[in-house]
């Protein structure tokens, strides 16, 4: 079994069963989480009630449970189903993945799953911290977010700040945490995608930090036509807390209050700039040092 030294939202992932996988090793890891294939002595439970059919990352994907996810309460066993390639299943009492494998299955696809989706929105449920759909960098020992709409620009300039020497923290999916009044990005995972492709984890990055690092800004883009003026202002007011909000990795009705409560506080704390970003990848260069001189 392969390993790699980095933590995955400071867990350690340990893929039992695919030689093609690698596990995931954090020396500072809160717990860690097995990913194993069901066989005759493990085998996924039952589970009677399924969601519609989803379209997620190119793939018909549905949620499966044993009772109404809106009486989900963390210790009950739900699973995902992706159509004819894979079922997955969390036990949270065990702190387990199991997986079956369908005609379609291949280890990069299991990992594509477990990362990209499966293990996010375990912690998202679970409220081991909040995940917003955005892409982060550490520069000076701080975090800079970048939260887009789809096909915004995130992983494009999130790719050319690791290319300049910057550490990668996320490139989809970012974890959040509050201590004493101070908000911290979790790192989720070393790989960044800076092109489209449903279903490809991306392009590995060494250059990947490993441990909680402070928020220092967060930027929101904007798309503008290639020779338009670039612009950073910051956001205030209730748009600022509407930004955060609809940036979730994932809308779960049970966690809303805390939800709410923790993008309102967040919302007073962190500063958010709007980002004009011409759409010309020869002006990165121009969005880096005009965002590096901000923050400096």
């Amino acid at each position: 079994m392969k390993t790699i030294g980095y933590g995955l939202f400071g867990k350690t992932l340990l893929f039992a069963d695919e030689e093609s996988v690698p596990s995931f090793i954090c020396d500072t890891q809160e717990r860690s989480i097995v990913v194993g294939c069901e066989n005759e002595h493990r085998e996924l439970a039952d589970m009677d009630i399924a969601t519609q059919w989803l379209h997620i990352s190119g793939e018909r994907v549905r949620y499966l449970s044993q009772i109404p996810f809106r009486e989900y309460e963390g210790q009950t066993a739900w699973g995902m189903e992706i159509e004819k390639t894979l079922l997955l299943q969390w036990n949270p009492l065990s702190s387990e993945i199991l997986y079956r494998r369908l005609c379609a299955f291949s280890g990069e696809k299991l990992l594509f799953w477990v990362l990209h989706t499966f293990l996010p929105i375990i912690l998202e449920m679970d409220g081991e911290m909040n995940i917003l759909h955005s892409a982060a960098v550490e520069s000076r020992k701080r975090a800079i977010l970048f939260i887009a709409p789809p096909f915004g620009g995130k992983s494009t300039i999130t790719d050319h700040f690791v290319s300049n020497g910057y550490r990668l923290v996320g490139d989809d999916s970012t974890g959040l945490r509050i201590r004493d009044g101070r908000y911290f990005a979790i790192p989720s995972y070393p790989y960044r995608r800076p092109y489209r492709r449903a279903g490809d984890l991306g392009i590995f990055t060494e250059n990947f930090t490993d441990s909680p690092t402070e928020l220092s800004a967060i930027f929101h883009l904007r798309k503008s036509p290639p020779r338009a003026k670039m612009t950073i202002e910051e956001i205030k007011g209730i748009e600022k807390f509407d930004i955060l909000q609809n940036a979730c990795f994932i809308d779960l009705p049970f966690r809303r209050v805390e939800r709410v409560k923790f993008f309102s506080d967040m919302a007073r704390r962190v500063t958010l700039y709007e980002l004009t970003l011409p759409a010309d990848r020869k002006r990165l260069p121009e969005a880096r040092e005009r965002i590096s001189s901000l923050l400096s």
